[in-house]
């Protein structure tokens, strides 16, 4: 599922490192530091990508995500007083390339629509944040080259029916 210069691994720890100009680039925001040192440690020990930066306000993660201009932005909704999905549309405008993944803690069921109508291209509830995370966000960014490419790609609300 992979770009040609990629290959998608059946499991994270079977993971070639990439690192380089080959990484994907990240950016992890959220508002409670325990959760951006595991993102990170989740994605560093995969060796597939390179987390360029980290946020925990929206007003950090637009400067962060305009400056860097990542391909995923891994996004929490509930950031203290903001929510992240009002962050969405500038992310969007700001970096057309970047893939904008909203991991929170807050219900697919009752956020996914809020989110894809704001500019979200997947959403991911942190009960993923798990060794299948890296091999979930690789996937996904695939997905979203496809479409960068101007392939239709659906719509997927169960990230496991994109690893099968």
């Amino acid at each position: 599922m992979l770009g040609a210069d990629r290959s998608q691994p059946e499991q994270s720890g079977d993971a070639s490192p990439v690192d380089g100009p080959d990484a994907l680039r990240v950016v992890i925001v959220d508002d409670e530091a325990p959760i951006r040192k595991l993102l990170r440690a989740l994605l560093d020990l995969d060796g597939r990508f390179e987390v360029v930066a980290e946020a925990a306000t929206i007003h950090h993660a637009l400067e962060t995500v305009a400056d860097e201009q990542p391909d995923v932005v891994l996004l929490d909704l509930l950031m203290g007083r903001e929510h992240g999905a009002e962050a969405i549309p500038r992310l969007v405008l700001d970096a057309p390339r970047t893939m904008v993944l909203v991991l929170s803690a807050l219900s697919a069921e009752d956020q996914a629509d809020r989110v894809f109508a704001a500019g979200a291209f997947a959403y991911l509830e942190k009960s993923v944040m798990g060794r299948q995370l890296p091999d979930e966000v690789a996937a996904l960014r695939a997905r979203f080259e496809q479409a960068l490419a101007g392939e239709t790609v659906w719509a997927v609300r169960d990230p496991a029916r994109i690893l099968s």
